[in-house]
């Protein structure tokens, strides 16, 4: 009798061993398997990946099942982000000498998606909530900006707002891709002469 209950507890522990083993299996692979829509980039990391020398890979518009324990993962937003910049009193470069300027300029900005810039907003970006990205992002502006307009005449029609705004773009264009970020758009309509040099 004791051999008997001894085999029908087995059997059960057997069956619910059977039946639990893929339930967990399920839960584990429905929770760690991960889409990435078209507007964001997955950054899976944690070990030397497949086929790269590095300890991430980024997967856009794709999906991948991230391995417990050894593989973790980080979202990059891909879509535009437009801020505003406040400048006071920068220094310009006027026909007759200096002068100085203030108001506000509006941009906007994404982390691109070209896959060798995205690589290095992989590196730079990764942990980063989206203020901290806004706040890196003004500071670069900011900087090249006052060192571009201090250099380059100072616009005063539509016509010379443009073109100033496209150089500008072109300008900035490598020191913001060194952090895998860079800039679409800019309106320096708020921007004002304010005084002499």
């Amino acid at each position: 009798m004791t051999g008997s209950g001894l085999s029908t507890a087995g059997l059960v522990l057997v069956v619910v061993m059977l039946a639990i083993v893929p339930l967990v299996t399920v839960v584990i692979f429905k929770t760690r398997f991960k889409r990435v829509p078209l507007d964001k980039a997955m950054v899976v990391y944690g070990h030397y990946m497949p086929g790269s020398c590095r300890g991430y890979m980024v997967i856009v518009g794709g999906a991948k099942f991230i391995t417990p324990i050894s593989e973790e993962y980080a979202v990059l937003d891909l879509s535009p982000r437009t801020a505003e910049l406040e400048l006071r009193s920068a220094t310009v470069r006027l026909n007759d000498g200096r002068g100085r300027a203030s108001g506000k300029i509006r941009y906007s900005y994404r982390v691109r998606a070209e896959e060798a810039v995205l690589d290095t907003a992989a590196e730079h970006l990764t942990g980063l909530d989206p203020a901290e990205v806004s706040r890196m992002v003004e500071g670069y502006v900011e900087a090249a900006f006052k060192a571009f307009i201090a250099s380059c005449p100072f616009p005063t029609s539509p016509d010379e707002r443009r073109s100033f705004t496209d150089r500008f773009l072109v300008f900035n264009k490598s020191d913001l891709w060194n952090v895998g970020v860079g800039l679409d758009s800019m309106d320096i309509d708020g921007l004002r002469l304010v005084g002499g040099g």
